[in-house]
């Protein structure tokens, strides 16, 4: 016996024809009967029965059928493991930009260091564009803040990512212990795309508030942002970890809902048969394992505290 019978096996099984399986191998009739017999005569079993043009498996058939599709897809496990062994393997992620440039270097080296010969690409757009990513499978897996908006899509919980209002030191309002949201409502803001969570979630509580949101500016890169509130008095919403490194050196000042109203659930999101590869389970392993900076910028951060 050999697969090659037992590949033969199925698809005559399928066909209902050994003249139709002939043509699919490019082989001849006596061939594919060949194939049959030598499965029969190995196993002592009566796999066909002849009624007219036609062949219809026996019981006996069926149960050696279904076998058989086991022994095939396991040999095709077999070579696709053994393939990995010796081809790079590629892992696709995306990243929302309104988290992406403080989580994502640490993710690539995290599964850089786990699987040292992964070939990986990362992608830090806005969700619209990570969402149609993942749909059309340009990527395996994905960073998402807020919301998941497509059912087809597993999505689980990681972290949780805090959200402040920024600006520069001289502004009017810095430097105070508490602000209300009532004292953002006359100042020029700066805020990234439409669709990104921390903006929607800012534009929402505003609007719960019963407060005007004056956005001057739309600015997807964080560098755009930061020079309009160095230079402008702007102010902006944005994740705590992307300007750590500037509340803790004192550059700009910024404010917290210790309520954690403008607090954005990070998910991991990707489709189905992606839940369980390796991949993304160790990316999950990293992600909740991530290590927000501590607040050690004493002086550099106030609270305001929006209504339920």
């Amino acid at each position: 016996m050999n697969l090659r019978n037992l590949e033969i096996f199925i698809a005559v099984a399928e066909e209902g024809s050994m003249s139709a399986v002939a043509r699919q191998y490019y082989l001849s009739q006596s061939s594919v009967s060949d194939a049959i017999r030598n499965l029969e005569e190995t196993f002592h079993a009566h796999l066909f029965d002849r009624q007219g043009n036609r062949l219809h498996i026996t019981a006996e058939g069926q149960e050696f059928l279904h076998h058989a599709r086991s022994v095939v897809a396991s040999y095709e496990d077999l070579k696709q493991s053994m393939r990995r062994l010796h081809e790079p393997q590629k892992f696709r992620i995306g990243i929302t930009t309104s988290i992406g440039p403080a989580i994502l270097p640490y993710l690539v080296r995290g599964m850089q260091e786990r699987f040292p010969g992964l070939d990986m690409y990362s992608s830090a757009n806005p969700p619209g564009l990570i969402y149609d990513q993942l749909l059309e499978k340009d990527l395996e897996a994905a960073i998402v803040e807020g919301e998941v908006r497509d059912g087809s899509l597993i999505a689980e919980p990681v972290l949780e990512d805090h959200l402040v209002i920024a600006m520069n030191t001289d502004h009017p309002l810095a430097h105070r212990a508490s602000i209300s949201p009532q004292d953002l409502a006359d100042w020029n803001f700066v805020m990234g795309a439409a669709d990104s969570p921390d903006r929607v979630l800012f534009e929402n509580a505003m609007t719960a508030a019963r407060l005007p949101l004056k956005i001057r500016v739309d600015a997807v890169c964080l560098e755009c942002r930061t020079a309009m509130i160095r230079t402008n008095q702007f102010l902006t919403v944005v994740s705590e970890t992307l300007i750590h490194d500037f509340l803790k050196s004192g550059a700009f000042y910024a404010y917290y809902d210790p309520g954690k109203k403008l607090n954005l659930k990070v998910n991991i999101v990707c489709t189905p048969e992606q839940a369980d590869s390796e991949y993304v389970r160790y990316l999950r392993h990293l992600l909740r394992h991530y290590a927000y900076p501590a607040r050690d910028f004493p002086g550099s951060i106030g609270t305001i505290s929006f209504p339920a």
